[in-house]
C-alpha cells in the first residue's frame, strides 16, 4: 500500500465520520422540536426491565384512591404528571425473578470489550504489516 493512497483514504474517513457525527446531532435536534410537549411521568418513559409500572388516573374528590389501590398491591410512588396532561400519577414495583447487573459491571463489560477488540484488531494489522 503507498502512503500517498493511505494519506487520501484516512482523509475520506475522517470526513465521513465528521459528517455522520453532525447528521445525528442535526436529526436529534429536528426530532425534538417536531413533537412539541411531552409528558415524562408516563409509563413508558418510567418503567424499565427490572419494574413493572401502572398508571392512575388522579381522583380530586378522594385524592388517596391512588394510594389505597397500587400502594396496598407493593407499588411506590414514582411521579405525578404536569403541564397539558391529564391529572395521574405512576406507579412502579420491582419484577419478580430478574436480578440486574450492576451498572459499574455493565460498564466495565462493554469497556473491558471495546478493549479487546481494539488491542486484537491492532495485533492483526502489525501481524500484517510484518508479513508484507
Amino acid at each position: 500500500m503507498s502512503l500517498v493512497g493511505y494519506g487520501f483514504w484516512s482523509g475520506v474517513r475522517i470526513a465521513l465520520f465528521v459528517a455522520t457525527l453532525i447528521g445525528c446531532v442535526l436529526l436529534s435536534t429536528a426530532n425534538a422540536q417536531m413533537h412539541g410537549y411531552v409528558e415524562p411521568c408516563a409509563v413508558v418513559f418510567v418503567q424499565d426491565s427490572t419494574t413493572t409500572c401502572e398508571e392512575c388516573l388522579f381522583d380530586h374528590a378522594n385524592p388517596k384512591s391512588c394510594a389505597e389501590s397500587l400502594g396496598s398491591r407493593g407499588f411506590t410512588l414514582q411521579c405525578h404528571t404536569g403541564g397539558h396532561s391529564v391529572p395521574a400519577q405512576v406507579w412502579c414495583k420491582p419484577r419478580e425473578g430478574v436480578s440486574e447487573l450492576p451498572r459499574v459491571a455493565v460498564l466495565g463489560l462493554v469497556v473491558g470489550g471495546v478493549l479487546l477488540l481494539t488491542a486484537g484488531f491492532l495485533w492483526w494489522k502489525r501481524r500484517e504489516r510484518a508479513a508484507s
